[in-house]
């Protein structure tokens, strides 16, 4: 059986391959009649309950989705490809999923202008902007079939975090060297990818363009 530091130097070999699987689809995404891009979602893993000098567990480290020790990350797919476009993480688990959005250097910065939107839940409903016209969150008053396809790309995505939690390295606490978390999760979505690649693509979302 491999384990120990072997194992971990495999994992990491994995892990250095999203610059050649997690692609950014640059000319895709610039293309005026490309309206809906992907959508995100943040994903928490749990770890280790973190203790502070105040409180026996951390605040910053706490994931309030599994009421336990986490970190996160922010998980952004194509709409309309089988295709992981962006990935950023780990982050602490208690922040929220609007602040990693909209961080300097993140997944906000990247979308080309306020024609093109971002699928998401209404987590990343941001109530001090007067609008958030990069994220299309859920909403009643859309077209039917614009309504049906954004719930899918939601669905869709939710999915993907499943194959991801498939991995027991992500579905259980995670008992090892906090440092290498990152590790194991880059080497994971990297495998999801490949067998996205090579006949097990997630679902499609059932394309209509807004």
């Amino acid at each position: 059986m491999v384990q120990g530091e072997f194992l971990w130097h495999w994992v990491k070999i994995l892990d250095k391959l999203k610059d050649k699987v997690i692609i950014w689809p640059e000319k895709e995404y610039d293309n005026p009649k490309r309206h809906i891009l992907l959508s995100v979602d943040g994903i928490d893993c749990r770890t280790w309950e973190k203790a502070s000098e105040e409180f026996n567990v951390d605040p910053k480290t706490y994931s309030h989705k599994y009421n336990h020790g986490g970190l996160k990350y922010e998980i952004g797919v194509d709409a309309y490809e089988p295709q992981v476009v962006w990935v950023s993480g780990p982050w602490r688990g208690g922040k929220h999923d609007l602040v990693l959005y909209s961080e300097e250097g993140g997944l906000r910065e990247k979308i080309p202008d306020e024609d093109k939107v971002v699928v998401c839940d209404r987590v990343y409903r941001d109530k001090k902007r007067k609008g958030n016209d990069d994220l299309a969150l859920p909403c009643i008053g859309d077209l039917p079939e614009i309504f049906t396809f954004k719930s899918r790309l939601r669905a869709r995505q939710e999915s993907l975090n499943g194959r991801l939690k498939d991995f027991r390295i992500l579905f259980d606490t995670f008992h090892h060297n906090p440092d290498n978390h990152g590790y194991a999760f880059g080497a994971v979505l990297c495998l999801v990818q490949f067998a996205m690649n090579h006949g097990h693509p997630i679902f499609d979302a059932n394309i209509v363009e807004a």
